[in-house]
């Protein structure tokens, strides 16, 4: 299975991999430290459906760990650019824990922001309700019958700056969004080098990448476990965050 006929689904990597492994390996260590204390906080969590603060508050943390570390496999495989749309998520997963944290009622902003996609998207598909089967054309038309949610669904730029996470938004959401999650002019061109003859395609594994792959990475990982520290008032995940993250700025 090489790479020439299976791409990044071959299971075996290039020969650049471990000298790439081995260029960005405390940037790396970091990553993967931050990993480890974000599993051992995710076992200790303990939702109370009492207080919806704190049990979306668990869940958005779960989903962040869980982009963490697809994006952090990614990297590893050589999918760099991929896995900056993972720590895009991620990062709205700590945008949006931010926003609960400062504010319980944000919680309502999400359920709201649920259910006006969900009416939105039926409408969307009333049209075509004829090509679906019984069962679903049914929610359709159920979903169509609720009334929409007043209000706007959440502006994560103006979510960032209410929470102090501008910076973070900026180097972080913004980087992703130009030169990853959409196919810009910018993501294209990281696939296109200038050569003798010309322009080449390039389709190989960007582990001249990796480096900046885990620099966007840990910090986003660093501030899930801030967030969720700081909700559920625990002392211990902030001081070793604060270790890592201390650790983080060393190894830059």
């Amino acid at each position: 299975m090489s790479f020439q006929a299976h791409g990044f689904l071959s299971p075996d990597g290039p020969p650049t991999l471990q000298s790439a492994r081995a260029k960005a390996d405390a940037a790396g260590r970091c990553a993967s430290d931050v990993n480890e204390l974000m599993m051992s906080t995710l076992w200790s969590l303990e939702i109370d459906g009492e207080k919806q603060d704190r049990a979306i508050g668990c869940l958005l943390f779960l989903k962040g760990v869980r982009a963490y570390q697809a994006a952090l496999l990614l990297a590893r495989k050589g999918l760099c650019t991929e896995s900056h749309i993972l720590i895009r998520s991620a990062l709205e997963c700590a945008l949006h824990l931010a926003a609960v944290r400062t504010d319980p009622a944000h919680v309502k902003v999400l359920q709201d922001a649920h259910e006006r996609h969900q009416i939105t998207q039926a409408k969307g598909l009333l049209g075509y309700a004829d090509r679906l089967d019984a069962k679903l054309a049914a929610r359709v038309h159920d979903f169509v019958s609720h009334e929409l949610p007043t209000g706007k669904s959440p502006n994560l730029e103006a979510m960032a700056r209410g929470t102090g996470l501008d910076v973070l938004y900026q180097m972080v959401y913004r980087t992703t969004s130009g030169f990853a999650a959409h196919p810009t002019i910018g993501a294209l061109e990281r696939h296109v080098a200038a050569g003798a003859d010309g322009a080449n395609v390039l389709f190989a594994p960007e582990y001249e990448l990796l480096d900046e792959a885990y620099y966007l990475l840990a910090p986003v990982g660093l501030e899930l476990l801030n967030q969720i520290g700081t909700l559920l008032s625990t002392g211990e995940v902030l001081q070793k965050a604060i270790k890592l993250a201390m650790g983080w700025a060393a190894a830059k």
